[in-house]
């Protein structure tokens, strides 16, 4: 395996953004199942999920995080100190991205951390920031990591999904 593969993960939703701040936000657990699939197809290999109530606001109400789990079925555990990633906030986020990608650690993004494209212009959606790192650590030499292969990476075990699954390009054709 390329041990030069970056592991792209993506904040669907946070805390506290809104859709006020964002129409783009997913909220309700099809959404995020949604922007998460939409964000794999654009090369992300891990999601970190939290999810809502009717209202809206943070819950923490496990049957709701395990629909967006049945929506998605990827695997949320990560063995603890196996790789380095950063995680910014905000306008800090992106070149924060980018030395991780150059220095050889991994980046997550996603509207949970950072609600703008660029200063001024709202991201379409968590797929949009996605395919701009996918795009960066490939101009940098480092293709994005498959789940699979995140999992390999991450020396996390296969539960029994995706095995036949099919490539980005497939995925994206439908």
């Amino acid at each position: 395996m390329n041990n030069d593969k970056i592991i792209l993960s993506v904040a669907t939703t946070g805390s506290w953004p809104s859709k006020l701040q964002n129409p783009g936000l997913p909220v309700t657990p099809e959404e995020i199942a949604q922007a998460a699939v939409e964000s794999w197809r654009e090369g992300a290999a891990v999601v970190h999920v939290h999810v809502r109530d009717e209202a809206g606001k943070m819950t923490c109400d496990l049957s709701r995080f395990q629909r967006v789990k049945q929506l998605i079925r990827l695997i949320d555990s990560i063995p603890a100190g196996s790789l380095w990633s950063v995680c910014a906030v905000g306008w800090r986020q992106l070149p924060m991205n980018m030395l991780a990608i150059a220095m050889g650690g991994h980046a997550r993004t996603g509207l949970e951390d950072n609600l703008y494209y660029k200063r001024g212009e709202l991201a379409k959606s968590n797929a949009q920031l996605v395919a701009r790192l996918a795009r960066i650590a490939r101009e940098c030499g480092r293709e994005p990591a498959t789940p699979a292969e995140a999992r390999e990476m991450l020396g996390l075990v296969e539960i029994g999904i995706g095995k036949g699954s099919r490539s980005r390009k497939q995925r994206k054709d439908g």
